[in-house]
């Protein structure tokens, strides 16, 4: 008599079978081009922003980093979707300047 599968044993094969699909779709995705040159290429850097030690009432002030790309062919900078997101509070706007 053959035994059930585990909770553990059933996350891994959904698991398992979730990368596969995503494996199977990445075939078919599209690369995106830079949009002021429609180069393919870009290399990864950071902006740094500052945080006073001031307006935390920390002993330090705070680095906080953003990743951005920026195409290898014209230099254009493209702000990463982590800095678009709403929950480091609109800073996306100011990144793109």
């Amino acid at each position: 008599m053959k035994s059930q599968p585990t909770r553990h044993q059933l996350a891994k094969a959904a698991q398992m079978e979730a990368q596969r699909r995503i494996n199977s779709a990445a075939k078919d995705a599209e690369f995106v081009p830079c949009g002021a040159c429609g180069g393919l290429v870009f290399a990864m850097g950071y902006r740094i922003k500052k945080l006073s030690r001031l307006a935390t009432g920390q002993p330090n002030d705070m680095l906080f980093r953003y990743e951005s790309y920026y195409c290898t062919k014209c230099g254009a900078e493209h702000v990463s979707a982590e800095a678009e997101s709403p929950l480091l509070e609109g800073k996306a706007d100011e990144a793109k300047e």
